[in-house]
């Protein structure tokens, strides 16, 4: 660790100086540790590496465009058919100092490492000048290299360079997928199956695991050998089940999947069939409740979202990564605890948070209140209160203009899910039925506050299992950003 961090010291990497008062985005760090193997699963080299946490990064702020290198079967074969013929070895080397020659164009600014403070300037940060491991531009960086020797063991191929040729195998990576399925002690045959049989449907026969059948890894999910049924098209029982269960806690991790953003394949297939083609998450934005509150056009309700308790979320606004967002939501699970504890993905790491937590996150008061997420009590018809004799009940045409700028301003805040433009649908319409009453009661010692966070927590529920929308995208990248830095 200390050797990395001379490495970036001699490379001048980055230097410590106070945070800037316009900077809008400190990007953490890790430390990340791997043991480097041969063919043998003999460890050859410990390394330890700090890494930046590029999926907070911003676009257009911390960088313009990404970029990942990937090796393909054909660049590694080409110099080895290349080596053998001409009859010369290829030799190896690795990785010594990654992304750190090449100066960055954008203004970029990372937390101190944990543990590595500045014990005089604790509060200050570093203004990176070259790219750091994780940033989404580093892969353009050129690097340094040390050598390792003779060529033997690379991409989870073993490599013998002999006199009378070059031969390549995968024993090792076979190996380790037979321990991974417990096949390690099973008899060997010649043919895994009989040459000549004839496959028939067995209308009684029992359903396969398919989280545990060898023949539904990720390695042949990936190469489309198995066939699944579109969770975007899926009947809502059958998704809603889906989305009941705790990937988290009853499914092991799949270390074999090349998206790490992803606990399981299941995830991927979430996040590509649903939340990957949506255009766009829901639209959300602060309002500011002081100049409002000075324009008489607007002081009614004002005056309601303030006896209602919802001017503190009003305010509440954060810019936001749509990529996190549909990864949150595709990756979300709930436990079955007291604390409503949500559970997700953020970049490559496993994140969770309470109830509560979310409630600290936001800065809203948790003082509980009328909750109106719930078995619909108002009927559509009972909102003809709300509108002029020109209104279609249950739409937003003809409201009074108290609850026309009412049901503005819950849209941009709690309550973005709530029907399309034209229509009120779901538990909007007991917001503005608590809304009417709340305005027509003169009594100020009434009590009309409700619950903003359990209304929240059970709209983000809802979303989930409609895949129709995406809300609450700032309070959610709020969320993630507490988290994120909380558990690394």
């Amino acid at each position: 660790m200390h050797d990395e961090l001379n490495n970036f010291k001699s490379n001048k990497v980055w230097s410590l100086v106070e945070k800037p008062k316009e900077c809008r985005n400190v990007i953490g760090t890790k430390w990340v540790f791997k043991n480097k193997q041969d063919e043998f699963g003999n460890v050859v080299r410990n390394k330890a590496k700090l890494v930046a946490q590029g999926f907070s990064q911003i676009e257009g702020i911390d960088f313009g465009e990404t970029y990942a290198p990937v090796a393909c079967l054909e660049s590694i074969c080409i110099p080895l058919a290349y080596a053998s013929h001409h009859n010369f070895k290829l030799q190896q080397m690795d990785v010594k100092i990654v992304f750190l020659n090449v100066p960055l164009h954008e203004e970029v600014y990372v937390k101190q490492p944990s543990g590595f403070e500045d014990p005089d300037f604790p509060n200050h940060v570093y203004k990176l000048d070259k790219a750091l491991y994780g940033f989404k531009q580093a892969p353009r960086a050129w690097f340094e290299m040390s050598m390792m020797g003779e060529m033997r063991f690379f991409l989870c191929f073993e490599i013998k360079q002999l006199r009378e040729g070059t031969f390549i195998n995968q024993a090792k990576y076979l190996q380790d997928m037979l321990k991974r399925f417990k096949m390690t002690e099973m008899k060997g045959v010649a043919t895994p199956m009989v040459t000549k049989c004839h496959l028939a449907l067995d209308p009684n026969g029992k359903e396969v695991d398919q989280k545990n059948a060898p023949s539904k890894s990720a390695t042949l999910r990936r190469k489309g050998k198995a066939t699944r049924e579109n969770y975007k098209t899926m009947d809502i029982i059958s998704y809603s089940a889906i989305r009941q269960k705790n990937w988290y806690e009853d499914v092991e991790r799949e270390l074999d999947i090349e998206d790490r953003r992803f606990w399981c394949m299941e995830q991927i297939y979430i996040f590509k069939d649903i939340y990957e083609p949506m255009k766009k998450v829901r639209p959300m934005q602060a309002i500011d409740v002081e100049v409002l509150s000075q324009n008489n056009h607007f002081e009614d309700a004002i005056w309601v979202t303030g006896r209602m308790g919802l001017q503190k979320l009003m305010k509440v606004q954060c810019d936001y990564n749509p990529d996190l967002i549909k990864q949150f939501y595709a990756t979300l699970a709930f436990k079955k605890d007291e604390e409503h504890t949500m559970q997700w993905m953020s970049g490559s790491s496993p994140c969770q948070a309470s109830f509560h937590m979310f409630v600290e996150i936001l800065g809203y008061p948790f003082e509980g209140g009328h909750r109106l997420h719930g078995p619909q009590k108002t009927n559509k018809d009972m909102l003809f209160h709300l509108y002029d004799s020109s209104g279609a009940v249950g739409t937003t045409s003809g409201l009074l203009p108290i609850y026309g700028q009412l049901l503005r301003f819950f849209r941009a805040t709690i309550a973005p899910s709530g029907g399309n433009n034209d229509a009120l649908r779901g538990t909007l319409l007991d917001l503005m039925h608590h809304a009417f009453e709340c305005a027509q009661e003169g009594d100020e010692e009434s009590y009309f506050t409700i619950d903003v966070m359990d209304y929240i927590f059970h709209e983000i529920h809802d979303a989930m299992v409609s895949r129709t929308t995406m809300p609450y995208a700032p309070y959610i990248q709020r969320l993630i950003n507490s988290t994120a830095t909380t558990e690394e």
